[in-house]
């Protein structure tokens, strides 16, 4: 996967395994789906703001080296975009470390429902994604677990003209498995 900000998000499979009819009826659908959050086209804004979202503080909670406030998230409307769930927010600088939820509406007639979770890493001083895991109950076939593991990050910088901050653009390798 190569993400360039604010929108492009391109992914290369290097490799996979599985059935090829839960590839083609669930998971390439859901990369589909990540392409198109990024593009913004064709859909409702979907930050994590007041106006997509009741957001509701839980508590706090340590999420390995990060000290964060638990809070729930309510969709304000059924998106597929919108995901109901927790969000764990650092409490030193209100970053996003985890999200685990499920979409808040159903993704297609094939994909009963999608469970996911989303980890994050702050790799200098940026937060980018660590580990996403998506459990998905695909009709007549069954439970699927789609990872991708996120590595080798190469932000660009100042060795680029053409890019003003690091945080504008960010390369990294996901490694994806499906069961």
């Amino acid at each position: 996967m190569e993400f360039r900000a604010p929108d492009k998000k391109t992914f290369v499979v290097t490799s996979e395994n599985g059935s090829g009819l839960i590839r083609r009826l669930a998971l390439n659908p859901l990369i589909s789906s990540e392409i198109e959050t990024a593009s913004g086209k064709e859909h409702h804004d979907s930050a994590i703001a007041p106006d997509n979202y009741t957001l509701t503080l839980l508590g706090e909670q340590q999420v390995g080296p990060y000290h964060c406030f638990v809070i729930q998230a309510a969709p304000k409307r059924k998106d597929k975009y919108l995901f109901e769930g927790k969000l764990w927010i650092d409490v030193d600088d209100y970053a996003v470390v985890r999200i685990e939820g499920r979409p808040a509406r159903r993704l297609s007639f094939w994909i009963e429902r999608a469970d996911f979770v989303r980890q994050y890493q702050r790799i200098g001083g940026f937060w980018l994604p660590q580990r996403d895991e998506t459990f998905v109950q695909v009709r007549l076939y069954g439970k699927k677990v789609l990872t991708i593991d996120h590595q080798d990050y190469v932000v660009n910088g100042a060795q680029n003209k053409e890019v003003s901050t690091p945080a504008q653009e960010a390369r990294a390798r996901a490694v994806v498995g499906a069961n």
